[in-house]
């Protein structure tokens, strides 16, 4: 696989939790995806990253579901708003701009605002972490609406923290239908903390789903 962006240093604050298996099929069925079933709910990841690019440093928060051969991208949003239009304008993804903040040192931390609302998640405690390691994920992310999709790579040595009911979420919709809204909808419940202080990032150029080069 070529990829055609790639980041160094970047700082990840990820979520992986769980929400209704039947809202996701519902709402994925007409991108032709399945979801990827687990203990009977469907798995949301909600990734937050900082990065520099050019001298121009930046965050990302993207919010995907788990589906059968990859993950279904349903949205992201960059503190930059010139890269969100490079995102959609040059990769065909549901990228706009809001204001994000991302801290990948403990306390661990991830907050977006904008239109469509607010969404923040913070851990509210120390804790020991499980034993960490060289981790990532590698493979396809598809995209709402257009039958194309890319493919991800994410490396980088991972901490993984369970979420405690000391932690705190707020999430507080601005737009009906906006993926906010949808968490909601879908009662998310987040499970694990993944925190990586020190990843690398690298995407590919977009393909049609049938012409991505990769097994």
């Amino acid at each position: 696989m070529k990829y055609v962006a790639s980041l160094n240093h970047v700082r990840e604050v990820s979520l992986l939790g769980m929400a209704d298996l039947e809202f996701w099929k519902r709402r994925l069925e007409k991108e032709w995806l399945e979801v990827e079933e687990k203990e009977g709910r469907a798995q949301i990841l909600i990734v937050g990253t900082e990065a520099k690019v050019r001298g121009i440093r930046f965050r990302e928060l993207s919010f995907s579901v788990m589906v059968r051969g990859g993950m279904f991208l349903v949205r992201a949003f960059n503190s930059v708003r010139f890269f969100a239009f490079c995102e959609r304008m040059f990769f065909s993804t549901p990228y706009y701009r809001a204001d994000v903040r991302i801290s990948a040192v403990l306390p661990a931390l991830a907050r977006m605002e904008n239109e469509e609302g607010v969404f923040e998640v913070k851990m509210n405690e120390g804790r020991d972490a499980s034993p960490s390691g060289e981790d990532g994920w590698e493979g396809t992310v598809f995209l709402p609406g257009n039958a194309k999709a890319f493919v991800a790579r994410i490396v980088g040595v991972s901490k993984q923290y369970p979420f405690l009911s000391s932690d705190s979420m707020a999430i507080r919709p601005g737009a009906s239908d906006g993926v906010l809204q949808a968490l909601i909808e879908s009662n998310y419940s987040p499970a694990e903390w993944i925190v990586r202080e020190e990843a690398s990032h690298a995407k590919s150029k977009t393909y049609q789903r049938g012409e991505i080069p990769i097994g």
